[in-house]
């Protein structure tokens, strides 16, 4: 670009942006102190430093696509400052399908503090800007599209695994069997919630019996999920069945 303020769409695709050194900013505290923490080698060094931030992004990307998907998502220490992921799917006729996958233990504690700098890179891409792409020397590297956006957007979702609860009917909308319940159990955090129930099930006199009565229900979880913290808080419940 000469004498230009602006980016030409049409120039975009031949503009490329090297980076030959990471100076100290918060971004770059941040990394440090939490690296610094795991007694990490060469700290200063720019492919160390650029090798924690990819991994950091593929750990978010790897999780939250999951969530985005059902499925459901474990994670373990297993030691030497690794820590293992497990990403498993149940399919229609009761099979189980798992995925691992291996991260440094930092990137747990890294993942909330780079997570908003990541969500504010992705959410740069609009209707001017298709697709931005990092790499390294050694080939590491990563690229955000417009499909990557929601991935550091919070998202709600119904859980796949069943739990059963106590609760009491408090709110009853008969138009569509919605309402509220107060759950008192140890399966989730004591609090009224916002209920639905299945399809197959929804039948006005089988809620209507169920009023202002402590009965025990199998049930799945709504989950809200964040990203930026890779924090899970349970926002409502679908009933299966009454026992």
């Amino acid at each position: 670009m000469i004498s230009e303020d602006r980016l030409k769409k049409s120039e975009s695709g031949n503009f490329a942006l090297y980076i030959d050194n990471f100076q100290h900013g918060s971004f770059l505290a941040d990394l440090v102190i939490v690296m610094n923490s795991y007694a990490l080698p060469l700290l200063e060094h720019g492919q160390t430093i650029w090798g924690a931030i990819t991994t950091v992004y593929d750990f978010i990307k790897t999780i939250s696509s999951a969530k985005e998907e059902g499925k459901s998502v474990s994670i373990e220490n297993v030691g030497d400052g690794s820590i293992a992921v497990a990403v498993s799917d149940s399919s229609s006729v009761g099979d189980i399908t798992i995925n691992n996958y291996l991260y440094p233990e930092y990137v747990r504690e890294l993942s909330p503090k780079l997570a908003p700098s990541f969500s504010k890179l992705v959410h740069s891409i609009d209707e001017n800007i298709d697709e931005i792409s990092f790499n390294s020397s050694d080939g590491r590297g990563f690229k955000v599209s417009e499909k990557d956006i929601k991935i550091f957007d919070k998202k709600e979702f119904l859980s796949s695994e069943e739990i059963q609860i106590s609760g009491t009917i408090t709110v009853l909308n008969t138009h569509d069997n919605t309402g509220k319940i107060q759950i008192e159990s140890n399966e989730i955090p004591l609090g009224e919630y916002k209920f639905d129930v299945q399809k197959q099930i929804r039948y006005p006199e089988y809620l209507s019996s169920a009023m202002r009565k402590k009965l025990r229900y199998r049930c799945y979880p709504k989950i809200n999920f964040d990203p930026s913290t890779l924090k899970e808080k349970v926002i409502g419940v679908r009933i299966i069945e009454k026992l």
